[in-house]
């Protein structure tokens, strides 16, 4: 499959794609999306900032969660709740990227190893090193207490 962007004097650039022989033109509007300006940019990062508490406080809403430790980065991107359910270790993990979307993933660990396991691998252990020393922590405290 090649694609190709071609211009004429005077026209809007079309993109086209040949795939096994044929050409497909395709409009500009299925190429990659322009770049915000500063002002836009600007714009969306603050109510990016507005809305994350709004959206944090979802995590803690549930009344199964009632109790829930939380521990957050210090920009406030990155949250985990962590419960301690019959069965073992329950995690909410939630990020919220000023630029990019919004996750969010639910743990659930039965015993330590499997929650070692999972502390390895998280990025957040090189990113915030003091948060993830806290998660594991406190993770292995409510293990601890089944």
């Amino acid at each position: 499959m090649e694609s190709s962007i071609q211009v004429g004097a005077g026209e809007e650039p079309t993109l086209q794609v040949k795939a096994q022989g044929a050409a497909r033109q395709q409009d500009p509007i299925d190429g990659p999306a322009r770049k915000l300006g500063a002002k836009r940019s600007a714009l969306q990062q603050r109510r990016h900032r507005q809305a994350l508490p709004t959206w944090h406080g979802g995590v803690t809403g549930c009344a199964s969660w009632a109790g829930a430790q939380l521990l957050v980065s210090s920009d406030g991107a990155l949250q985990f709740a962590i419960h301690r359910v019959s069965a073992g270790l329950m995690i909410e993990k939630r990020l919220c990227s000023p630029s990019g979307p919004r996750t969010a993933q639910t743990l659930f660990f039965r015993d330590a190893a499997g929650f070692d396991r999972w502390c390895e691998l998280e990025p957040v252990r090189f990113e915030d090193p003091l948060l993830h020393g806290k998660l594991c922590r406190q993770g292995h405290e409510v293990l601890g207490r089944r």
